[in-house]
C-alpha cells in the first residue's frame, strides 16, 4: 500500500519565497506552511470535513486544498466519483461549521469551486478541492505526489507537513521509496484507537538505523522526532480527536441498509448526488 487512507489536505499560508526557520514544534511552523492530509474521500464524510475545519480554525490554516486520490485501477468504471462528491461537499461546508460551532459572517463558493468563509474574527478561510493526482495520473505512490508538491512550492520539504493516522506506520516501510517520503515532508502523526502520542512505540514500527537519524523529545503530551540534520524534516506525534464515521462505513450503509442513517455520516448534497446517480450500490473489487 502506497497511498495513505486518511485525509489529504494542502494548506498554503503564504507565497513568500524566503527560507523559513526550521520549526522546533508544530506551533513554530513557518507562515509558508503547506499542511497535507491523505485519503481517497470515497465518499467524503462529515468526519473528514470536521477534522479539517477544526484544524484550520484552531491553527489559522487559511488557504486549504483537498487533494483527491485516484481510486483503485480495478474501479475504473467509477473513476471521478470521489472527486465529483468532494467538489460538491464544498457547498455543504456551512453544515460543518455549524457542527464545529464556528460562527461566521459570510460564506461563498468561489468561481474555482472553493468554499470561502469569513469568521467573526474577520479571518478569511478557503477550502479547495484539487484534481492534481487525476490530471497527472498519480496512483498509489505518495512519493510522486510529494515530489510534485516539492516542485510546486518553494522550499517544499522545509514547508510541507503531511498529516496521517499513526496506523500508517504499520505498513509504510513496504511503500515505494519509503525513506524518501520522510525527506520530502515533515510528518504529523495522529494516534487512532487506544494509542496515544505517549504510548506509541515508534521503535517497533521503524528500523533502528533509520530512527538513529532522529532525536526524540516530548512535552508530556506530544512527541517530536527531530532530524539530526537541521535542514531536513521532522516527525511529530500529537493527539487529536478523530471523529467516527469512515468512507467504508458509508459505502457499507448504502449497500446493506439502503442508505438508512446515511445523514449521520455524509452531508446533504453528497447524499442527494449518491441517490441520484446510484453510486456505491455495487461492491467494488479491490
Amino acid at each position: 500500500m502506497a497511498k495513505i487512507n486518511f485525509l489529504l489536505l494542502i494548506i498554503s499560508l503564504s507565497s513568500c519565497s524566503s527560507i523559513p526557520k526550521k520549526a522546533s514544534s508544530l506551533a513554530d511552523a513557518p507562515s509558508q506552511t503547506h499542511v497535507i492530509f491523505g485519503g481517497s474521500f470515497d465518499p467524503p464524510t462529515k468526519s473528514h470535513l470536521r477534522l479539517i475545519t477544526r484544524l484550520m480554525h484552531r491553527e489559522d490554516f487559511f488557504e486549504s486544498t483537498l487533494m483527491v486520490a485516484m481510486p483503485y485501477k480495478k474501479e475504473s468504471e467509477n473513476n471521478g466519483v470521489n472527486l465529483e462528491l468532494t467538489k460538491l461537499a464544498m457547498e455543504d461546508m456551512p453544515q460543518i461549521l455549524k457542527l464545529e460551532e464556528i460562527p461566521y459572517s459570510e460564506f461563498n463558493i468561489t468561481t474555482d469551486g472553493c468554499a470561502e468563509w469569513v469568521e467573526l474574527s474577520a479571518k478569511v478561510f478557503h477550502l479547495c478541492p484539487s484534481d492534481l493526482e487525476y490530471k497527472e495520473k498519480i496512483f498509489e505512490d505518495t512519493s510522486k505526489t510529494l515530489k510534485r508538491l516539492n516542485e510546486i512550492y518553494p522550499n517544499g520539504a522545509r514547508n510541507l507537513f503531511w498529516v496521517a493516522g499513526t496506523d500508517v506506520l504499520n505498513s509504510i516501510t513496504t511503500w515505494p521509496n519509503w525513506k524518501e517520503l520522510f525527506a520530502l515532508t515533515h510528518w504529523v502523526l495522529i494516534p487512532r484507537g487506544d494509542v496515544t502520542a505517549m504510548t506509541l512505540d515508534v521503535s517497533t514500527k521503524l528500523p533502528a538505523d533509520f530512527l538513529a537519524g532522529y532525536t526524540r523529545s516530548t512535552d508530556g503530551k506530544s512527541v517530536q522526532y527531530k532530524n539530526n540534520d537541521s535542514t531536513k524534516p521532522d516527525i511529530f506525534i500529537q493527539d487529536e480527536s478523530v471523529l467516527p464515521g469512515s468512507s467504508s462505513e458509508a459505502r457499507k450503509m448504502i449497500r446493506e441498509q439502503g442508505g438508512k442513517g446515511l445523514d449521520t455520516l455524509l452531508t446533504e448534497r453528497v447524499i442527494m448526488k449518491i441517490y441520484e446517480k446510484g453510486y456505491y450500490k455495487e461492491i467494488r473489487k479491490k
